[in-house]
Parts: structure tokens; sequence; C-alpha cells
């Protein structure tokens, strides 16, 4: 009996890219649409072969792969979980801008280590930042400057700021076995490790380590509320299906807004603005992302992975905002013409920046650069 065609949102183009960015690498690359919460490519290494279970796979290869020390039944893009890093500085800058307790002109020294009490945190920079604002900061990434700030936030404003983001919450992808990661706080800690919070947990915590865990793709949903001014759309994998016989459209997946943040517009906009200055600054972290003639904007970062991640990979993340605040994260850096919509992609385990653009076409988005002439049509099952 003839079934109905299911379209998938992803582009086979993009899907093959990242496949091969990604190689024998562990990690995870995630690409979608935040306008619409379309899910353009999703990788998940090492992988395996799904054809083996069509006949039933045998207890050796089951018993192999359930042994296997990467986890390739891991899809780690929704169940992988990873210290953010840097990333979530931007976190803690708009929990105290909402809390009142900056304002864009405070100033904290980095001396290249900062004492609290007799436990030393030190700064990237060994030598120190001087002086430093809020912008600078996240320009050149100041570590210091964030220790001090989380500290005058306070853990409950961290919290109550990256729920607010969409964090510690299940994206509601169209996938089964998804993980909410972890957003902890004195409460948590109390009752699972029957512990007080520590003044150092906030600190850690600030820069987006600790006990913090996150998948890919919640990072790819906050940076994508980021672009889209607050909003963040359900991502999905189901585009539309079609009747096989008279070819009509039987359903045709609409964009859902999953949450729209109440954090105020002046400060999304200054963290935007400033994310284009870590790549147009001479002292920005992300200057090597530059494109003559496309507005970027980005954040790296290079988190360890503790004991309680899930994958024994390093997760790397770098976001990129192009053109009207588009944004990709780590898939391959191209020469882009100019990018009218938004686009993320994140990955773990890369070093390869790229820039892989979007353009209308139809309904759709193609994807430029490596990608010019796709047809950017949904993937048929």
């Amino acid at each position: 009996m003839q079934g109905q065609t299911l379209l998938l949102s992803i582009d086979w183009k993009v899907q093959q890219l990242a496949e091969q960015l990604l190689g024998d690498q562990i990690g995870s690359i995630v690409v979608t649409n935040p306008q619409t919460g379309e899910i353009l490519a999703m990788v998940s290494h090492p992988n395996f072969d799904p054809n083996e279970f069509v006949s039933g796979i045998s207890y050796k290869d089951w018993n192999k792969l359930l042994k296997d020390k990467n986890h390739p039944l891991e899809n780690r893009a929704i169940q992988g979980q990873y210290p953010p890093g840097s990333i979530f500085k931007l976190i803690t800058a708009l929990g105290a801008l909402e809390e009142g307790v900056i304002d864009f002109k405070k100033v904290f020294l980095c001396k290249g280590i900062f004492w609290y009490k007799t436990w030393p945190y030190r700064c990237w920079r060994t030598s120190g930042h001087g002086w430093v604002n809020l912008e600078r900061a996240i320009i050149e990434s100041c570590d210091i400057f964030f220790y001090q700030l989380g500290l005058l936030v306070k853990v409950d404003k961290i919290y109550s700021t990256a729920k607010e983001m969409g964090l510690g919450n299940k994206t509601k992808v169209d996938l089964d076995s998804e993980v909410a990661g972890l957003v902890p706080n004195a409460q948590w800690k109390e009752s699972t490790q029957h512990v007080p919070w520590f003044p150092g947990n906030t600190i850690q915590m600030s820069f987006g380590q600790g006990y913090l865990l996150t998948t890919p793709l919640q990072m790819l949903d906050m940076t994508s509320g980021l672009a889209m001014d607050g909003k963040i759309y359900k991502p999905h994998l189901l585009y539309k299906i079609v009747d096989q016989n008279t070819g009509r459209t039987v359903f045709e997946k609409q964009p859902e807004i999953l949450k729209k943040t109440n954090i105020d517009q002046k400060y999304l906009d200054f963290i935007k603005a400033t994310m284009e200055k870590v790549i147009s600054s001479d002292f920005g972290t992300g200057k090597k992302a530059r494109i003559p003639g496309v507005r970027v904007a980005a954040w790296t970062v290079s988190p360890p992975v503790t004991a309680r991640s899930s994958s024994s990979t390093q997760c790397r993340v770098t976001v990129v905002f192009r053109g009207n605040w588009a944004q990709t994260t780590d898939i391959a850096r191209t020469n882009v013409p100019q990018i009218e919509l938004v686009e993320l992609a994140l990955a773990c385990n890369r070093e390869q920046l790229v820039g892989a653009g979007p353009q209308e076409h139809g309904t759709r988005v193609n994807v430029v650069g490596e990608l010019r002439g796709s047809a950017g049509q949904p993937t048929e099952q």
C-alpha cells in the first residue's frame, strides 16, 4: 500500500556540506532558519547505518553500538549536553542590564587574575584587559569583567534570564528523546547536592561553566532569540505532507513562535550591535571572521567539557549574525553575497568557520556561497 509523501525541511546541499565539514570528528552541526524554525541541516557524529535495523539487527552489532565509547546512538544536536562557555556571558549581561545593577558606562578592573577570598579566577588574557566596560568586555570576551558582574547581578537573575531565553527547557523539536539541559540555581543545588550555593558557583555560571549544561539546539534557539528581537520559533523537521496520488498538499507546517521574551528591546539591540564589533573591531575575538561587504557579528568560545557532559568531545561554538542579523555557526566560510534572511549553524569540535548565507527563493531558503545554485528543495521521505 502506497503511503503519503513526507517532505522534510532539510536542504540536501546544506546537509551534505555539514556532513563534509564535520567529517570524522565527534560533534554536531545544526542549521536552521530562525524566522520559521525550519531545520535545514542536522548532523551528529559518529552516527550509524539505520539500514542495519530494517530486517532486525544482530545481538553482536547491537551490543557493539551500545558499548561504543563515542555513543553513535546519541543525537548530539538534541542529546549532547555541554557547558556553553563564553557565549553565556550574553545572558549574564542581559540579566545585569534588566536588573539595573549596571549601565553601559560601568567599568571593572581586569588584571589577568581575580581573587575571591582565597580563590583565584583567571582571565584568558594573562596580562589583563585593564579597566573594562560592558561593550569592551563583550568585544574582547574579558572573563574577569563577567566574574565581577555575576557576583553583582547574583544567581537568581542569571537563572531567570537564561530561562527567559529558552535554556533549561526542551526546544520541542519534532524528534524523540530530546533532553532539557540544566540551568542550576541555589534551590537545585541544595536539593540535589545537599550543599548550599556558593559565590564561586555564581562566578563559574556567569561565564558559562559550573553545573550549567546546554544542547547545541538550545544554544541555537538562544542566539536565534537575540537575532529575532526576542522571538524564538519552534524548530522542526517536518515541512509538509503530500498525497502520493493526487499531489495535493495534505498538511503544511506553519511557523510557530515557541516564546517571546520580555527583555527590553534596547538591551537586545545593544547586544547585537556589540556582537558586530566582535568582528569589526581590531581587538575583537572574532575579527578573523570578517567578510568584505557583509555585516557580520559573532561570538566564539571553546568551553571545556566536564564529567557531567554526555560526550567526551570538546564543544566549540561560533555564532555569527550576518546581513539583516542573519547568523551562522560553524558551517564553512565562503564568499557570500548580501544576506536577507536569518540562519544559524552550530557545531561542536569544529574550528573552521563557514559562511553559508540564505536568500529568498519562493517559500524556501537557499544557501549561497559554496551552495550557490541550489534549488533549495525540501528533502522527500
